[in-house]
């Protein structure tokens, strides 16, 4: 059997995905293909990011300039036809109604192509089977001793994703950092942002409780993916996130290691 897995969507969709290859592997005991598309909404090749992963095959495809028109229309005429030869093809829709089948639901066939940027199979446990490179966790493990003790994770999306936008506002966020500041007055946070603008709103209200790093937010710079990850890692290692509503990166941060997650405005 051969199962082909594109793996959509920016990183924390993509890292959702991949821990679902894992799963799947684990309990399939055959090697699953992974399509990694370098694209304007994440540019940074995977092995940029992470070390390799037993069972994972990872296939990269280089980030194309929209007008690139030829290549582009090669590329998508070549996926067409894996699909097309596929027994059996899988997308979002699919993957919502199959659940806890799915292992069942692939078997059988010489070739399952699957598409989606959701977790399909597994559960968060697999997220700690991805383990970043070395030089990232260099900056990951660096960050945490600055911290220096037990610490809250803050994760406020903002930029595109107009669904946290509208639900995790930013007085929400204020709210609950106030409100553990109240319970244990030397709590210290790890801030991670798409707004610059947002940060320095964060850290002009609570001082010098707020540890945030500064980095590009430009999807199309593999710097800047890699900077993305060192958030996520470190917002990981905390006690607890308040995050924002909507986000993957806000729940693979917290599924890493299966901390509690706190969606800023949800009731």
């Amino acid at each position: 059997m051969k199962i082909t897995v594109k793996a959509n969507g920016g990183l924390g969709n993509k890292m959702r995905v991949i821990a679902s290859c894992i799963a799947l592997h684990h309990t399939l005991k055959v090697p699953i293909h992974v399509i990694w598309e370098n694209n304007w909404e994440l540019h940074c090749s995977f092995d940029q990011l992470f070390k390799p992963i037993d069972g994972l095959i990872v296939v990269e495809e280089p980030y194309l300039k929209w007008y690139n028109v030829l290549k582009l229309g090669m590329r998508w005429r070549h996926r067409s036809s894996m699909q097309r030869s596929a027994d059996q093809v899988i997308d979002d829709a699919d993957i919502e109604h199959l659940e806890e089948d799915f292992d069942q639901y692939v078997q059988g066939n010489e070739s399952v192509f699957i598409k989606t940027c959701a977790a399909f199979y597994g559960d968060d446990s697999h997220l700690s089977l991805m383990l970043p490179i070395d030089c990232i966790q260099e900056v990951i493990d660096r960050r945490r001793r600055h911290l220096n003790g037990p610490y809250l994770g803050l994760h406020i999306r903002r930029g595109d994703n107009l669904m946290s936008r509208k639900v995790s506002k930013l007085h929400h966020f204020k709210d609950a950092i106030a409100l553990a500041l109240d319970q244990e007055p030397s709590t210290q946070f790890y801030l991670s942002t798409d707004s610059r603008k947002v940060a320095e709103q964060i850290v002009e209200w609570f001082g010098p409780c707020i540890h945030y790093t500064a980095s590009g937010k430009n999807r199309r710079k593999p710097g800047n993916i890699q900077a993305a990850l060192v958030d996520l890692m470190v917002l990981s290692g905390a006690e607890r996130i308040i995050g924002s509503y909507w986000s993957s990166f806000s729940e693979v941060a917290a599924g890493y290691r299966k901390i509690p997650l706190e969606q800023a405005g949800v009731a």
